[in-house]
């Protein structure tokens, strides 16, 4: 059982009204505390490209710079 205010919280986005929503409803529970705000994505075809030589960072490189679009 928690003892006190808790000190880290974490919490996962995937930057959607309702996660926007539970993000907020998270910070008024724990208004002290440290946050980290984490949004996992997944790269597509990245085993193909590691087969065909390209580097992981590369490939997000160019993933990030296709999203920009």
């Amino acid at each position: 059982p928690t003892t006190g205010a808790y000190r880290r919280i974490g919490i996962a986005t995937d930057f959607s009204p309702c996660s926007a929503a539970a993000a907020r409803f998270a910070l008024q529970l724990c208004p002290e505390a440290t946050v980290l705000l984490v949004h996992a994505g997944e790269l597509p075809y990245a085993g193909a490209l590691g087969f065909a030589g390209v580097g992981r960072e590369t490939a997000w490189t160019a993933l990030l710079r296709l999203s920009e679009d």
